[in-house]
């Protein structure tokens, strides 16, 4: 229950691989196979996913959408070879990774995602606007001390003379446009306070 067969009456020796011994496909193969069964945003993270684990191979993902004809989830797989994984590969959680998406998406300038900001790590940091965005997912901080933390964090960075604001998952995925408009907003403004 839960599992369905996929079946292939051919595959291509390129297509093969081993892991631990076990038979497997190669990674454009699982990546074209994917690209048939699951919607995009989970496409491109399989994408980026391969990208963080430094397994990415473009050229041979060419050569099998090449030798590929008519085989479902081509266009979807093809799009994605203009896709720029680099930024998301430095995301730790599905919401940063959410919060990046929503970033391309509005033609907003990349943060810097995971860094040191006044010996804080912050999610996302843009240095010439001195803007760090937090983002909340209620899992990760629904207990006082996490909650606590996380607010000492964002008052101790604002007195430090940065620009602080705190995103949650709702915002984030169900408010995309309100919330890149805040960001577009925040970036806009503190930019132009530092060339006063």
């Amino acid at each position: 229950s839960g599992i369905a067969i996929h079946q292939t009456r051919a595959l291509h020796p390129h297509d093969r691989t081993s892991v631990a011994g076990i038979p497997v496909t190669s990674i454009p193969r699982t990546l074209l196979d994917l690209a048939a069964v699951v919607d995009r945003s989970q496409l491109r993270r399989a994408y980026e996913e391969a990208e963080r684990l430094r397994v990415l191979d473009t050229s041979a993902i060419q050569d099998l959408l090449a030798r590929s004809n008519g085989r479902h989830g081509l266009f979807a797989l093809r799009a994605l070879l203009g896709h720029d994984p680099g930024p998301t590969t430095e995301s730790k959680s599905e919401l940063e990774a959410r919060f990046m998406d929503l970033i391309r998406e509005h033609d907003l300038p990349s943060p810097r995602l995971n860094v040191l900001v006044e010996g804080f790590l912050v999610d996302a940091y843009w240095p010439a606007a001195r803007l760090v965005v937090e983002l909340h997912s209620y899992a990760y901080h629904s207990h006082r001390t996490a909650f606590e933390r996380d607010h000492a964090k964002l008052a101790r960075l604002k007195r430090a003379g940065f620009e602080t604001v705190a995103l949650t998952w709702r915002q984030v995925t169900a408010e995309r446009v309100e919330t890149a408009e805040l960001v577009r907003t925040l970036l806009t403004h503190t930019a132009l306070r530092r060339t006063i």
